[in-house]
C-alpha cells in the first residue's frame, strides 16, 4: 500500500521525516501580560480586544500523503494535520471568535523522488489532501510548487513540475462534491460526510512562472530573502483581513 499510494518518506522508515531542516512552529501562547496559560483563551482572542494576536503556526508536511506523522488512530501525516485542525483550532470558543483557519498549503518538491510517482498518482493525493482540510479550514490556498534549476542529477524537471501543476489546477476546475462513508474509530459507527465542493474552497495560487526569474538557493528551493519573505508577508496580510473564499478561474 506504502508504494501503491505513491507515499513519502522516501529515505527513511515510517515514523520518520526524510527532512532533517523542516520543523513545525505554532503561535499558541499570548504575551505574558494578557496571560500566562499556553492555549489562547477566548476573552483573549476576542474580536473587542485591542491586543489580539494572530493565532496559528506551520504544520510540516513534505508530501500530500505520507506516513511520516503517524498516530494510533490515524496512519498517515495528512489524516493527523485535519484532526490536529479541528481538535486544537476549531474548538467552539475559538471559531466563534476566529472562525475556522485560513489554510496555506503546498506540496510537490519531495513528492518528485517517490518511486514510481506520476501525475495522475500525485493528483490523486492532493485532492486526496485537500478533502481532509476542507471541512477544518474557512479556505484554503493552494501554493503551486516553484520552478526547479532542472540540473540533470536530480528528479524534479522543469517541465514535470509544471506538468503537476496544471494537473492539480485541472482537477480543482472539475472537482466536483462527493458523499463519502467513514468509519469512526472509537464507536465503530459509519456516517454518511458530505465533503465541500473543491472548487470553492480553494485559491489556486500561481507561482511558478514568476519562480524562474528569481533567484534559487539550491536545485529545489528559492533564495529567503527574496522569495520566502516577501511570500510569507503577503500571506500575513492576508490573514490578518476577512478572506473572502474565490473560485479557481
Amino acid at each position: 500500500d506504502h508504494q501503491n499510494n505513491a507515499e513519502g518518506p522516501i529515505h527513511r522508515k515510517p515514523f520518520c521525516s526524510d527532512c532533517t531542516g523542516c520543523f513545525s512552529n505554532f503561535l499558541h501562547c499570548l504575551p505574558s501580560n494578557i496571560s500566562t496559560t499556553t492555549q489562547c483563551r477566548a476573552a483573549d482572542l476576542a474580536g473587542s480586544n485591542k491586543k489580539r494576536i494572530v493565532h496559528g503556526g506551520f504544520i510540516k508536511s513534505e508530501f500530500a500523503r505520507d506516513v511520516e506523522m503517524q498516530s494510533s488512530r490515524y496512519r498517515t501525516t495528512q489524516e493527523n494535520i485535519a484532526a490536529f485542525l479541528r481538535n486544537e483550532y476549531n474548538q467552539e470558543p475559538l471559531v466563534e471568535d476566529w472562525g475556522r483557519p485560513i489554510c496555506v498549503v503546498s506540496a510537490g518538491v519531495h513528492d518528485a523522488k517517490i518511486r514510481d510517482i506520476n501525475q495522475w498518482k500525485f493528483v490523486r493525493n492532493v485532492r486526496w489532501y485537500l478533502r481532509l482540510l476542507a471541512p477544518q479550514c474557512s479556505h484554503i490556498f493552494w501554493l503551486e510548487t516553484t520552478a526547479p534549476l532542472g540540473k540533470p542529477q536530480y528528479s524534479q524537471t522543469v517541465n514535470g513540475t509544471y506538468a503537476w501543476n496544471r494537473g492539480v489546477k485541472q482537477m480543482l476546475l472539475k472537482e466536483k462534491s462527493s458523499t463519502t462513508t467513514t468509519t469512526t474509530v472509537a464507536s465503530e459507527q459509519r456516517q454518511k460526510e458530505s465533503k465541500p465542493l473543491l472548487r470553492s474552497k480553494v485559491t489556486y495560487i500561481e507561482v511558478f512562472n514568476a519562480s524562474l526569474s528569481y533567484p534559487h538557493a539550491d536545485n529545489v528551493h528559492m533564495e529567503y530573502h527574496s522569495w520566502y519573505l516577501p511570500l510569507a508577508n503577503l500571506f500575513g496580510k492576508v490573514a490578518s483581513t476577512t478572506c473572502k473564499a474565490t473560485q479557481v478561474e
